[in-house]
């Protein structure tokens, strides 16, 4: 198994630190743990499961856009151009990061 089809497995649990059975005994909420509009635990490309494999986990700007735009109208269909709006001001936060430190 290669490291992104590790990360895609339905344990990927682990990556946080926390198994599947001590978020169970946890008992967190649906809204916390896996909620649907990120795509849900049974869902191979939740959210969480695409940053970790394309590693992007450490650099929160990308990761907020992704979420961003990956959910964007699903939590209120009514914010759907906004969740857009705010994937692209990370976006451009991202890049001027970037440029920053290219000079």
């Amino acid at each position: 198994m290669n490291k992104n089809s590790d990360l895609m497995s339905s344990d990927a649990s682990y990556i946080y630190g926390v198994s599947s059975k001590e978020k169970t005994v946890l008992n967190l909420p649906s809204a916390v743990n896996h909620p649907p509009h990120y795509g849900g635990a049974d869902n191979p490309y939740e959210v969480i499961k695409i940053e970790e494999a394309l590693g992007l986990t450490t650099n929160h700007y990308r990761c907020t856009a992704l979420e961003y735009m990956l959910r964007a109208g699903k939590k209120d269909p009514s914010k759907l151009v906004e969740d857009l709006e705010k994937s692209v001001w990370w976006l451009q936060r991202e890049i001027a990061a970037l440029k920053r430190l290219q000079k």
